[in-house]
């Protein structure tokens, strides 16, 4: 870091206290410290203000040309001095500008180190100020000024104006400077340095008082200074430096502020500790939960890739089946005699075979259907014990008074316990599933679905047993395999059928018909084969994904806690890692002040 020697002012400890307090806030950005988050702001805001000067004196005295010397010629650059006009203050910027504040009031941006952090206020005659209606403006100045420079020219002390402002000023900050010495004897010189200490002592006001000339400077005429041996303009550095804003201003100003840090950040790193705890305790439970739900889903998938396989088998036997018996009655030398009422027997009669041949295939699909997922259920049953388990060991180390992350503790609390009620509620669910008869099965499993849309729907809190929208799905899900499949062939197609043989005027018509009919029936059923077959598995697969889901959402909030946990946490002790290494650089500081204040 760049360092500024030509006045009173290290720039660096302002970046290191800028930089600490900066770190300290986004490492309280998500805790709930409201008093110390606004105390942090407030200590940037002061850190943040820059140090200010300002120069006070007559029109000519010197003013423009002494600040410039104090700042080794960071605010004219080699320019000749014009005459200042009202209030003009001078700042560092990235880039050479002028910005006008408002009238007879502007801002000079400087490419200049010298100028980091620092606001030098040049002003103009104090009688015009206030003729110009500036008054409150310059005073504003003055009372968030460090360093009030009262400038006064030699053969010049009296200036009843500028003595006004200064008596209302606190005095502590008043340094007096006699400009423009090399134009005076050295009595006349004299005679000005009693009168001013006169006028100061009737103010009420104890400064010291440094007598300067820039062609005394250049000539190196050190002999007839105030401090003999010395350059006044040196002089008047080091004592702005040590007894005004402090050889370490920043810290000088902030010293209370960083005592209550210092405090704050040892509550914190305690609070901290037990929130990585926390994490880490919880993050082992969602391993292990995590190991457990994998392995069921392993071990599951067997199953149901084997009840999908059944399933299709059977679809495609019993569809085989009921082709063959509708094809037998379709002979046409009997046509006649077994459908004597024409078309509406035949029509009944393929209804008959539907119903049949529908509840046929739905009552085989829906006992190996049941028998797979009672097992199924059983075996979720015992991952929610194992699960539950887990929950009943876990520590709860963050507390709830915890100023910094008492609102966390609070949410983790209440996620665990909305956690282990669900995980008992579903376990009373999937015991009485699995145990359950066919008719008490369905039952149960209209009666679980009916409760999650009451309760989704009702938006009660904490407790989630299937994501959104899963209850629908699986209800549906369920009452289309496990409550009856779809009727085989449809009624158009019976239609279609029926006409198309009953139209016939010849045996010979009757027996191309009947081919041509026995042909669209095959094609039908074909395609009724692999729409049913896709419906059923594709509904299989949707019941269980469905039912996995509800048991990975039952965990999900907890899943959430750690998994942002997990995330925060490394970034959060980065932070807090800085913030030490910085408290030490501002230890460091501390220090280095104490012994130069010391000698």
């Amino acid at each position: 870091m760049k360092k500024n020697d030509s006045l009173p002012f290290r720039y660096e400890e302002k970046e290191i206290m800028a930089e600490l307090l900066e770190e300290v806030g986004a490492a309280l950005k998500d805790s709930d410290a409201a008093a110390e988050k606004e105390m942090v702001r407030e200590f940037l805001h002061s850190v943040s203000e820059r140090i200010t000067f300002v120069a006070l004196g007559k029109k000519g005295a010197g003013k423009t040309s002494l600040l410039d010397e104090l700042f080794q010629g960071a605010l004219l650059e080699g320019e000749e001095i014009q005459e200042t006009i009202g209030i003009c203050e001078f700042r560092y910027g990235e880039a050479k500008t002028t910005f006008q504040v408002r009238k007879n009031e502007v801002r000079h941006f400087k490419q200049k180190e010298e100028l980091r952090g620092i606001s030098v206020i040049d002003t103009g005659n104090i009688c015009q100020l206030r003729a110009d209606g500036m008054l409150g403006e310059l005073k504003g100045y003055l009372e968030k000024s460090d360093v009030i420079l009262a400038v006064f020219q030699a053969d010049s002390v009296r200036d009843h104006d500028l003595w006004d402002v200064l008596e209302e000023m606190d005095k502590k900050k008043v340094v007096f400077v006699l400009t423009k010495c090399d134009r005076v004897t050295q009595e006349r010189l004299e005679m000005d340095k009693a009168d001013l200490k006169r006028y100061m002592r009737e103010a009420g006001i104890s400064a010291p008082l440094f007598p300067v000339s820039s062609e005394w400077s250049k000539a190196k005429k050190l002999h007839i200074f105030e401090n003999d041996g010395k350059d006044g303009y040196e002089d008047a550095r080091q004592y702005v430096r040590k007894n005004v804003i402090g050889s370490n201003p920043v810290l000088t100003k902030q010293q209370d502020n960083i005592k209550k840090l210092k405090t704050m950040l040892a509550e914190l790193n305690a609070s901290f500790d037990l929130r990585k705890r926390q994490y880490h305790a919880d993050a082992k439970i969602l391993t292990n939960i995590n190991g457990a739900l994998d392995s069921f889903c392993l071990e599951s998938r067997d199953k149901i890739d084997r009840l999908k396989e059944d399933l299709k088998v059977r679809i495609y036997a019993a569809l085989e089946e009921y082709q063959n018996e509708v094809i037998v009655k379709l002979d046409p030398k009997k046509i006649e005699e077994r459908f004597p009422g024409g078309i509406s027997d035949f029509i009944d009669y393929v209804k008959l075979i539907n119903v049949s041949y529908q509840k046929k295939m739905t009552d085989q699909a829906s006992r190996e259907m049941q028998k797979t997922v009672q097992a199924y259920l059983s075996d979720l049953e015992d991952v929610f014990d194992e699960a539950t388990g887990y929950f009943r060991k876990r520590e709860s180390l963050l507390k709830l008074e915890d100023k910094f992350y008492g609102t966390l503790a609070e949410s983790k609390n209440k996620m665990v316990k909305n956690t282990e009620r669900s995980l008992l509620i579903s376990q009373e669910y999937y015991h009485s599933l699995a145990e359950a008869s066919e008719e008490l099965f369905l039952k149960i499993w209209d009666a679980r679905n009916a409760r999650e849309r009451t309760e989704r729907n009702a938006q009660i809190a904490g407790f989630v047993t299937g994501a959104a929208g899963t209850g629908v799905m699986v209800a549906g899900s369920a009452g289309a395999l496990l409550g009856g499949l779809a009727v085989v062939v449809s009624g158009m197609i019976v239609m279609k059928m029926a006409k198309k043989i009953f139209s016939a005027k010849s045996m010979e018509e009757m027996e191309r018909k009947t081919h041509e009919a026995i042909g669209d029936f095959k094609a039908e059923v074909e395609r009724i084969k692999e729409e049913l077959t896709e419906q059923v598995l594709s509904t299989v697969e949707d019941l269980f994904q469905a039912e996995l889901g509800k048991m990975d959402k039952t965990f999900a909030d907890f899943r959430k806690s750690v998994n942002i946990d997990g995330k925060n946490i490394p970034i959060l002790e980065e932070r807090m890692k800085k913030t030490a290494f910085l408290m030490e650089n501002i230890n460091m500081l501390e220090e280095k002040m104490q012994n130069e204040c010391g000698k």
